[in-house]
């Protein structure tokens, strides 16, 4: 009982958080652990969506060994994030953590990288269908749903191990992810 206490005072907090990140679900714990981490040299650089006439762009950067810092700039907003590329079976996965602007309640947030080269290809889970998946199956994945205050939102709570084994378990289904967004290299 003082877990669902504690989220629901957490959850205008979190709400805010979701806001600010724009998609994605937010995780309270990472999607990935340090022996499934890869680094793609190639990811480096500005990236673009051609499709999108705002200017928004993307800079990824090297961070130590395997990591990256990503810079991307939506209109007048910019956010900085942490970054790791990950494998789990034949899948490949990126966790991002907002950096800057900083967070109360840091949310890891996962795309699924379709491909990396000519263009960047990623999707990210898919709310409406995580949310069926959870009306038939409650425990399907540790999450709070954030409808119980009026907002709208699924927050995973699901710790790293639990995360990976839902991304084995649904990681091909198409409809588990949304629309591919695709970048070019500037």
């Amino acid at each position: 009982m003082k877990s669902r206490t504690k989220l629901l005072w957490l959850a205008p907090l979190i709400g805010i958080v979701i806001a600010l990140v724009g998609c994605g679900l937010p995780s309270v714990y990472p999607f990935y652990t340090e022996k499934d981490v890869v680094f793609e040299p190639g990811l480096v650089g500005v990236w673009v969506d051609q499709h999108d006439a705002s200017g928004h762009g993307t800079r990824f950067e090297k961070d130590g060994e395997k990591a990256y810092k990503i810079r991307d700039i939506e209109e007048k907003n910019t956010n900085f994030y942490s970054a790791h590329l990950f494998r789990l079976g034949d899948h490949l996965f990126m966790d991002c953590l907002m950096t800057e602007p900083e967070q109360e309640i840091p949310a890891h947030l996962l795309l699924k990288v379709e491909q990396i080269q000519p263009t960047f290809r990623y999707t990210v889970l898919n709310e409406d269908w995580l949310s069926k998946l959870f009306e038939k199956q409650p425990n399907a994945l540790r999450h709070y749903d954030n409808e119980d205050t009026g907002d709208k939102g699924i927050i995973l709570t699901a710790d790293t191990a639990e995360l990976q084994a839902f991304l084995k378990q649904y990681g091909g289904t198409k409809e588990a992810f949304g629309d591919i967004t695709e970048l070019k290299r500037q």
